[in-house]
C-alpha cells in the first residue's frame, strides 16, 4: 500500500482552484483527477488551492509599479515575499485538515515552501513544467527582471533542497533541476504529461488535401506570433499554394494584424472558450481542418498545445529548444527551428508542408503515433512508482 497526495497549488500565475479546468492551463485538473483514477485506488485524498491576500499583493505590487503591464508582472511574480505570503496561507490552510502520517503533500512548482511547513519528517513531492534558470535563459526573459533573478533562484533552490522527489513533465527540464540547481539525478523524475483536452479516438480517416495552418497562444508575443505572421506572408507570395492561417487565443487581437501585407489568408479567431459548449465545437472544427501546427515560441515550460496538436494529426513546426525536440522529431513529423528570428527557414517548411499532400499525410499520423506516448494514466502511474510504502 504506498501514501497518498495532497495536492498544493496557487498564486496568480498559476491559479487557486486545482480542478479548475483553467488552472495551470488544464494540466492542474487533470493530474489531479488521473491520481484519484488511478488503477491501485485513489492516490489523491483531496486537493486546495491559496492565493495571498489582497493587502499583501498590493503591499507587494505596488514598489515594483512600471508603466509597462508585463515588466510589473513580472516583477510581482518573482518577489520572495509574494512566494512568502502564498507559503504562509498554504500553512494556516494545512493547520486545518487532518491528513495523518499516510498523506504527503505534492506541490505545483516551487513558489510556495511546502517542505519548510511540514518539516523534514514529512515526505514531500513537486511537478513541473519549468522553473526560473529555464526562464531566464530563454529569448523571452526581460532585461528589467534580471535583478530579482538571484533571489528567486536562492528561493527555489532552497524548495527543492526540501522536496523528497521533484517529478518533471520533460527530460529536459529534468536535467535542469541537476545541472542549475545541484540535485541528485536520483531524486529528479520525468513523468511526462498529457493532453489537457479529450483527444479524438482516431484520425486515420483525417483528410490531409488542404493546407490550413493553426497557430494557438494567447500570449501571442511570447508564442511567436510576429515572426509566425511574416513567414507566412512570405509562402503565400511564394505562390505555393498554402492555405489559411488560423489564429486562436489571444484575447485582445494584436495590432500587428492591422498589416494587409501580413494578413492575407489569415483568419483571427481570438479566444475560445473551451468551456463553452458552442466555443468548444468552433474551435475543434477548426483544429481538425487543420494539417500543420506552428510554434515558433520564445519561450515554453512544455509545449502541451504542440501535443494536443500532435494528438489531431498534426505535423508541427516548433522552436528547437525545450522539451520540443522530444516530441518532434524532424523530417519525420514535424521540423524544429533553428533561429526564431529567420523567417526565411520557417517559410520554406510552410512551402514544402504545403506542396506535398503525401508528407502531410506522413508527417500527421507519426506525429499521432508519438502523442500517444504522453497520457495522464502514464503520469500517474509514474508518480506511483515514485511514492513510499505506507505506515502500518
Amino acid at each position: 500500500m504506498k501514501k497518498r497526495l495532497l495536492g498544493i497549488v496557487g498564486s496568480g500565475m498559476i491559479g487557486r482552484d486545482p480542478f479548475n479546468p483553467y488552472c495551470w492551463s488544464g494540466s492542474s485538473l487533470r493530474f489531479f483527477r488521473a491520481l484519484q483514477e488511478h488503477p491501485s485506488g485513489n492516490l489523491l485524498q483531496g486537493a486546495f488551492g491559496v492565493e495571498a491576500s489582497r493587502f499583501s499583493r498590493a503591499r507587494i505590487a505596488v514598489p515594483h509599479y512600471s508603466p509597462n503591464r508585463r515588466v510589473w508582472q513580472g516583477r510581482f511574480h518573482l518577489d520572495t515575499r509574494y512566494y512568502q505570503a502564498l507559503t504562509g496561507e498554504v500553512r494556516r490552510h494545512l493547520e486545518t485538515l487532518e491528513t495523518g502520517p499516510n498523506v504527503c503533500p505534492i506541490q505545483l512548482g516551487a513558489i510556495y515552501d511546502v517542505p519548510a511547513v511540514v518539516g523534514r519528517g514529512t515526505a514531500c513531492f513537486s511537478y513541473h513544467d519549468g522553473n526560473i534558470a529555464m526562464l531566464a535563459r530563454s529569448p523571452f526573459f526581460s532585461e528589467a527582471l534580471r535583478p530579482l533573478v538571484s533571489e528567486a533562484l536562492a528561493w527555489e533552490r532552497r524548495v527543492y533542497d526540501g522536496l523528497t522527489k521533484i517529478f518533471t513533465m520533460s527530460e529536459y527540464l529534468r536535467r535542469s533541476f541537476i545541472d542549475d540547481f545541484g540535485q541528485d539525478g536520483r531524486k529528479v523524475v520525468t513523468v511526462g504529461v498529457g493532453p489537457n483536452f479529450d483527444p479524438p479516438r482516431d484520425v486515420s480517416g483525417k483528410s490531409y488535401k488542404g493546407t490550413d495552418v493553426l497557430f494557438i497562444g494567447i500570449d501571442f508575443e511570447r508564442k511567436g506570433g510576429e515572426p509566425l505572421l511574416r513567414a507566412f506572408a512570405q509562402a503565400v507570395r511564394s505562390g505555393a499554394g498554402i492555405g489559411t492561417l488560423h489564429i486562436v487565443g489571444p484575447r485582445v487581437r494584436p495590432r500587428i494584424l492591422d498589416d494587409r501585407h501580413l494578413t492575407r489568408n489569415v483568419v483571427f479567431h481570438g479566444f475560445l472558450d473551451k468551456r463553452d459548449p458552442e466555443q468548444a465545437a468552433r474551435l475543434r472544427g477548426i483544429t481538425e481542418g487543420c494539417t500543420l501546427f506552428v510554434l515558433p515560441t520564445r519561450y515554453e515550460p512544455f509545449g502541451i498545445a504542440v501535443l494536443e496538436a500532435m494528438y489531431h494529426g498534426m505535423g508541427c513546426v516548433a522552436t528547437g529548444q525545450w522539451a520540443m525536440p522530444e516530441m518532434i522529431t524532424p523530417g519525420r513529423n514535424g521540423w524544429l527551428l533553428n533561429d526564431l528570428d529567420d523567417t526565411e527557414e520557417l517559410a520554406d517548411y510552410l512551402v514544402r508542408f504545403s506542396a506535398d499532400e503525401d508528407l502531410r499525410r506522413e508527417m500527421g499520423q507519426e506525429a499521432r503515433r508519438v502523442a500517444e506516448r504522453y497520457t495522464w494514466q502514464n503520469v500517474a502511474d509514474a508518480v506511483f512508482e515514485e511514492l513510499p510504502d505506507a505506515v502500518p
